[in-house]
């Protein structure tokens, strides 16, 4: 619940100082000007209050049990079935982290979502104070300010996760690779992941690390394999805890299987490669046409500037607009939405 409360926070403190100001101003400039201050001053007390203040008293009350424990006794300020133990106990998540957590499985939601939060609040800052010159009322100009950062948030998050994921397929056939010869020098194959998971770099090393550390609390191997494949969802480490699982199921040789793997894997990212190549054109086509009529808009002001007051001072000019800047937002999000199914 103190996440939501902080976005919500965070999002209201940007965007309801810069309306104000356009309201009773009447400037653009200056409610923008208003907004960044705000953004300014917000940054430092957010961060005082969603991560410093919790910090600060979690180590007093963690440092009140060790000196509690200490003398003999037991904390005060702290229920009974908390005192049995000094150490770190899990916090519990609120409802929107773990829901975070499942979606982009590939990221630390707790470090990454300040950041996201940030640049959401400022796409929702730049989405209500564009929403005026497009004709919108005060309600419409909220909801789209509102819109605007979630879905700013929303697109941080997917952009980190996708580089996680591409970071990940890049270097897990040289994972597999050392595994198989592990493996071929006499290594189980579950000790081996553990030995990879401590030099393999990151993405990897979070993954293989989950694997190991819940194969040594006594997990069995297998469902350790099959939960964190299912967790992930990496079509190439899909494949690798198939193979492992099979061999583990079946017994046999898994050198050979992972070997095959490896080739696999390769041929795999060599065929994505042909693909990005083939629509390389495309790609730069769209991103062509979406940035022309910016330019085309941007080169008439100066011309013709009557038929640009046209689009942004009539009623009709202001529809036509807003079914224009629609009708490509729409078009680029189909785009991105098909490019993102390549490789899934």
């Amino acid at each position: 619940m103190n996440v939501v409360l902080t976005i919500v926070v965070c999002v209201a403190g940007v965007i309801v100082p810069g309306l104000l100001a356009l309201v009773l101003l009447g400037n653009p400039l200056l409610s923008i000007a208003v907004a960044l201050g705000a953004f300014v001053i917000e940054i430092p007390c957010v961060v005082l209050v969603a991560v410093i203040w919790p910090q600060q008293r979690t180590l007093k009350r963690r440092l009140n049990r060790v000196a509690a424990a200490l003398k003999g006794g037991a904390p005060t300020d702290t229920p009974a079935e908390a005192r049995v133990s000094v150490f770190r106990e899990q916090r519990s998540k609120s409802w929107l982290v773990v829901r975070l957590e499942r979606r982009f499985s590939m990221l630390d939601v707790s470090r990454v979502l300040p950041k996201a939060v940030g640049l959401g609040g400022l796409a929702g800052l730049a989405g209500g104070l564009a929403a005026p010159y497009g004709g919108f009322g005060l309600v419409s100009t909220g909801l789209l300010a509102l819109g605007s950062g979630v879905g700013g948030c929303w697109t941080v998050l997917t952009m980190l996760d996708a580089g996680q994921r591409t970071a990940f397929t890049k270097v897990f056939p040289e994972i597999n690779d050392q595994i198989v010869r592990l493996v071929r020098s006499g290594v189980p194959a579950v000790e081996a992941i553990g030995i990879v998971a401590k030099e393999a770099p990151a993405p990897v090393n979070g993954v293989m690390g989950d694997i190991a550390a819940a194969v040594a609390a006594g997990l069995d191997p297998e469902i350790a394999i099959r939960g964190t494949a299912a967790r992930v969802r990496i079509p190439v480490f899909s494949l690798f805890s198939a193979a492992v699982c099979l061999q583990m199921t079946v017994g046999g040789g898994i050198s050979g299987a992972l070997g095959n793997l490896s080739a696999t894997m390769r041929a795999r990212e060599a065929l994505l490669l042909k693909a990005k190549g083939a629509t390389s054109q495309t790609r730069m086509t769209l991103a062509i046409i979406s940035v022309v009529p910016v330019v085309v808009l941007s080169v008439q002001n100066f011309t013709d500037p009557q038929a640009i007051e046209t689009l942004f001072r009539t009623e009709t000019g202001g529809t036509l607009l807003r079914y224009g800047v629609g009708c490509i937002v729409g078009g680029l999000l189909v785009a991105l939405s098909l490019s993102a199914r390549i490789g899934r």
